[in-house]
């Protein structure tokens, strides 16, 4: 049991300087956006501490009662010869660790109901319209963590005499059940590249495509520890229970197995700490003074459609309930959680989180008359508003933008081609919250077509000046 309390004791170490290194204890502070993570962070927490609690607590007992000397020998003393005060410690900690382990259940249960509820989301724009807590799988979790508490307590409490039947039926009650989320787990690990092929075909950028690998990489190692501490555990169990005993009544083989079972389930523990608050490396490598001053410009590409339901088809009006938006609201809330799962912020999110429908023409606001005329006092063009100190070609006038789109649209051209916009970076959040306050479209009969619409812009260009500084 010592090797149990130093590597509960470890993890626990471990997953409070994660949370430090992650955003300084933040995590655990419930918000209006970000309670529920709180709670799995609490739940993972009060699993990690309960585990290493029972380990503290079964570690005093063997030491204290584990060896008796009779005769100059030294033997293991059975546990029938402990004194009623330590065989209360002992069942105390059996209820210790069957409360951890419902924890740990509990936080692995959400990851797969959680991802599973996410990419049904996305996947499918007719798919789920209700936010997590609304979901069936909200219902199922709460449900299942219910239940593995209920089980795991039963378990303990069928024999309460025999300290050996009370862990295995722990054990075989626990292992069986981690079984079950080893099977779901093993199921997310199939389902994980297919997503990560949707999410590129929706245009995401590089950095989440890298986040998704490694959680489908992490996620798989952690898949292969759950089927070992399951099968340990089931093993040790049955053994227990048999008559026999060949494992149990070895102590080399019973360390053996039970040593693997529990450096697979800390294994796990930790794995799932990093992949539920997943640091964001690249922010924490840029320097805490301020970037250099202009930075580049940077594209938003817009995200694809696919053939079968384009942004204003017939199937996507009707499924949202009469109006073209209430898909595009479903898929931007989407997206915008899996950029809080992944630890994404909107620029590395690569413009998957604005508006999937359209985005008007914004230009650049007139400069006063003082500004406008002529060139400026260190022989800068000025255009629109903006100083172009050097060859900014992708701002924008609305004249320019209007001239490209009637060129576009032409005898001839198959396709309007849609013009870029140039905008400054402090002018996107407004420009965003602009179109989605603006004025909804009229549902459309089904089957009918959509009136022509002007050329939308497939691109932001952002260009900026100003010292950006990080918090």
């Amino acid at each position: 049991m010592e090797v149990f309390s130093l590597l509960s004791g470890s993890g626990l170490i471990f997953f409070i300087w994660h949370m430090w290194r992650y955003d300084g204890f933040r995590c655990l502070i419930p918000t209006r956006q970000d309670w529920f993570r709180a709670l799995i962070c609490y739940l993972m927490l009060a699993s990690i501490s309960l585990l290493f609690a029972c380990g503290l607590i079964q570690m005093y007992v063997l030491y204290s009662q584990y060896f008796a000397t009779i005769n100059g020998i030294t033997l293991p003393k059975p546990w029938t010869l402990w004194p009623e005060r330590f065989q209360q410690l002992w069942r105390d900690s059996l209820y210790i660790l069957a409360m951890g382990w419902a924890c740990l259940q509990a936080v692995h249960l959400e990851e797969f109901l959680y991802w599973a509820h996410l990419m049904s989301s996305i996947r499918y724009p007719t798919g789920p319209k209700v936010s997590w807590v609304r979901s069936v799988y909200f219902k199922i979790w709460v449900g299942g963590t219910l239940a593995g508490l209920v089980l795991l307590y039963g378990a303990v409490n069928i024999e309460r005499n025999d300290l050996e039947v009370m862990r295995s039926y722990l054990f075989l009650v626990g292992g069986a059940s981690s079984a079950v989320l080893a099977i779901f787990s093993t199921g997310l690990c199939f389902a994980v590249p297919s997503f990560v092929r949707t999410v590129r075909s929706q245009g995401a950028s590089y950095e989440v495509l890298d986040r998704l690998a490694f959680f489908a990489e992490m996620n798989g190692i952690r898949t292969v520890f759950r089927w070992i501490y399951s099968i340990a555990f089931i093993i040790l169990s049955a053994d227990g229970l048999s008559s026999a005993k060949p494992i149990n009544t070895s102590p080399f083989a019973s360390d053996l197995v039970l040593m693997t079972a529990i450096v697979a389930v800390l294994i796990v523990a930790c794995l799932s700490v990093i992949l539920l608050l997943p640091r964001n490396m690249t922010a924490e490598a840029l320097p805490a003074t301020a970037i250099p001053a202009k930075m580049r410009m940077v594209a938003y590409p817009r995200p694809r459609f696919s053939s079968v339901n384009p942004p204003h088809s017939a199937a996507l009006t009707a499924s949202s309930g009469g109006g073209g938006r209430a898909g595009s609201e479903v898929q931007i809330d989407q997206m915008a959680i899996l950029g809080r799962r992944l630890n994404l912020d909107r620029e590395a999110m690569g413009g998957m989180t604005e508006d999937l429908l359209e985005l008007p023409h914004q230009v650049a606001p007139k400069p006063p008359a003082s500004a406008s005329s002529g060139a400026s006092a260190d022989g800068d063009s000025t255009r629109e508003g903006y100083k172009a100190s050097q060859s900014e070609e992708h701002i924008f006038t609305q004249q320019a933008a209007m001239e490209e789109a009637m060129g576009s649209t032409g005898t001839g051209s198959k396709r309007a081609k849609s013009p870029k916009t140039g905008v400054r970076w402090s002018e996107v959040p407004s420009i965003l919250s602009r179109e989605r306050q603006g004025a909804e479209t009229p549902p459309m009969p089904a089957g009918s077509m959509s009136p022509r619409r002007p050329p939308r812009p497939s691109e932001i260009w952002v260009h900026t000046e100003e010292t950006v500084k990080r918090d």
